[in-house]
């Protein structure tokens, strides 16, 4: 009897660089739109309705290689500039009330699957970054973990959602510049080391438990 080849299992950059990927990209899209679509287009109307502004904005932050890209979110901190670090809070005060709703949803992420679409972003990956969060990184930790850090997450495409981002929403990281930025390296280096499809499922499976938890606690 033919045994055919057993294929290799991808992981870490391999990953990350291989068609798979892309593909594993415009499949999480084409489910993301109808789950997510509706609360954003429902949100961004309420922006416009209630907060009185441009329900969308843009803003230029870190992609793969060091380039930088233009990312898309729903408007959820009125008169605050744009070229501004929120971090991903959400409950942020200087969100307004919808924005803060759309915030713990995480629905104002939504535009950036047109990043994903156009290939410098990822439906899963480490968080695209301002270049003043990179000068607050090298400010707080040391040389050596910073050049690695930057080193690493810069192979990869910055991502929609990741691991930091859900413990950061979760409240299971310290609100200080030294603990955010040393758990961030952490998480950064772990899901570009150890990338695969079913790690990014796993983060999936948590963005899915956390969006419903979120919506329950709205209602």
């Amino acid at each position: 009897m033919l045994k055919l080849p057993r294929m290799k299992k991808l992981e870490g950059v391999a990953w990350l660089n291989s068609p798979n990927k892309r593909a594993e990209d415009i499949l999480l899209v084409a489910g993301v739109i109808p789950v997510a679509g509706p609360p954003a287009i429902a949100g961004a109307s309420a922006v416009t309705a209630l907060d009185r502004v441009n329900p969308f904005f843009k803003q230029e932050r870190i992609g793969r290689n060091g380039n930088p890209i233009t990312i898309y979110k729903i408007r959820t901190m009125p008169g605050v500039k744009e070229h501004s670090s929120s971090r991903g809070d959400p409950n942020d005060d200087r969100a307004s009330k919808v924005g803060k709703v759309l915030r713990k949803l995480r629905v104002d992420e939504f535009p950036q699957v047109a990043n994903v679409i156009q290939g410098n972003m990822s439906v899963v990956g480490p968080r695209a970054l301002l270049a003043h969060d990179y000068d607050l990184a090298r400010e707080v930790l040391d040389p050596r973990t910073y050049t690695e850090w930057l080193k690493t997450r810069t192979r990869a495409k910055p991502g929609i959602f990741d691991k930091y981002g859900m413990l950061y929403h979760n409240g299971q990281v310290q609100k200080d510049p030294a603990a955010e930025y040393s758990t961030r390296v952490e998480c950064d280096t772990q899901m570009i080391e150890e990338a695969s499809f079913t790690n990014d499922m796993q983060i999936m499976g948590g963005v899915i438990k956390m969006f419903f938890a979120a919506l329950r606690r709205i209602k």
